[in-house]
């Protein structure tokens, strides 16, 4: 993932621009309105930036919008949809993992992860499998009292039916979503 430099602490984003295409796993129905409920409450408590919740399998994706988009169809192809389980919230310095939910790892999601960079040619990095739910640069104190009230609030899974392709070149505000490829459904 290519990064330029810190916004200013006053700007509301106050986070890094990224380039390229993402794959996102996005929750669904109910379980997307509940995270998606947390993300809003978290931005409005720290001034970040809104986004939709979701899992990263692959960032910082550098080709033509159209290659993304066959390469991922080759992913999903061999993918059935999977349950993804979310763990406890945790934090860390970067930015985009400020706060986050972390998911536990399955043979599903690890398959997924290791295919999606085989086929991007993408290394082989460790799967982290998590779910930010605030983006930008807050005192550990403010992280913790975060954990402390919300820990468990929210889904515990959810199911994953689909890869979305969203183009996050630029600040969080200008990214969206530019294509949805279906998994098959488990038989």
């Amino acid at each position: 993932m290519s990064h330029e430099t810190i916004i200013p602490e006053n700007s509301p984003e106050r986070i890094l621009r990224v380039k390229g295409y993402s794959l996102w796993l996005v929750p669904e129905g109910k379980e997307l309105e509940e995270l998606n409920n947390l993300v809003d409450e978290l931005a409005k408590k720290f001034n970040a930036p809104l986004f939709i919740p979701h899992v990263t399998i692959l960032g910082g994706i550098d080709l033509k919008e159209e290659d993304v988009i066959a390469k991922t169809r080759q992913i999903a192809i061999n993918q059935e949809a999977f349950d993804i389980e979310l763990n406890e919230i945790k934090y860390e310095g970067a930015w985009n993992r400020a706060l986050f939910i972390r998911g536990k790892d399955s043979p599903e999601l690890t398959n997924l992860f290791k295919n999606s960079h085989a086929i991007f040619q993408a290394g082989n990095p460790p799967p982290f499998p998590h779910m930010s739910i605030a983006y930008g640069a807050f005192p550990k104190e403010a992280k913790e009292e975060v954990i402390r009230e919300v820990n468990g609030k929210y889904p515990s899974r959810f199911n994953v039916s689909s890869i979305q392709i969203y183009n996050t070149d630029g600040l969080v505000s200008e990214w969206g979503k530019v294509a949805e490829i279906p998994l098959p459904t488990r038989v």
